[in-house]
């Protein structure tokens, strides 16, 4: 990242996508849904040893590797110059101008970075993956679009 002096304007109008890095989530939810599957089996007294050692944890394995595939080609997060685009869970777009950004945190959920954007405009805030391909250059543009009165970059460079 580029330092800039105050007095230095920056102006861009590059619009970039970014996906959510499958490598990240992985295991916390791998380990997390082969936690709770094994406790499922285990309770009810009824499970053998071969399905409890091979069987779940296989079926877990492939069902969260497909799971965080499709969250990939799903959710994406595109930053631009007019603002943030996102999805939220239920796939429904969002999006939050520069302008209407009132403050940021950075929220730290199962292992995973998320940085939680208020806005004038919505009710709800955004909560933005910050587990995303290409990581460094979302951190760059995010700090290049935003105002240092949000906050945004003060957050940025303290959990970079």
């Amino acid at each position: 990242m580029l330092n800039f002096p105050e007095n230095v304007i920056r102006l861009s109008f590059r619009r970039e996508d970014f996906r959510v890095a499958m490598g990240r989530p992985f295991w916390p939810v791998c380990i997390g849904a082969l936690l709770a599957s094994e406790a499922l089996q285990i309770l009810p007294g009824t499970a053998s040893l071969h399905v409890l050692v091979f069987v779940v944890p296989i079926a877990v394995i492939v069902l969260c590797a497909l799971i965080l595939m499709l969250m990939a080609m799903l959710y994406r997060v595109e930053v631009g110059p007019e603002g943030i685009h996102c999805y939220d869970v239920w796939s429904r777009p969002r999006h939050a101008s520069w302008s209407t950004i009132t403050r940021a945190r950075m929220v730290r959920l199962f292992g995973l970075d998320y940085l939680v954007i208020h806005s004038q405009d919505r009710r709800r805030p955004l909560w933005i993956p910050m587990f995303v391909s290409r990581d460094h250059l979302f951190r760059d543009m995010l700090i290049t679009y935003t105002d240092a009165t949000h906050g945004l970059q003060q957050k940025l460079e303290q959990a970079a």
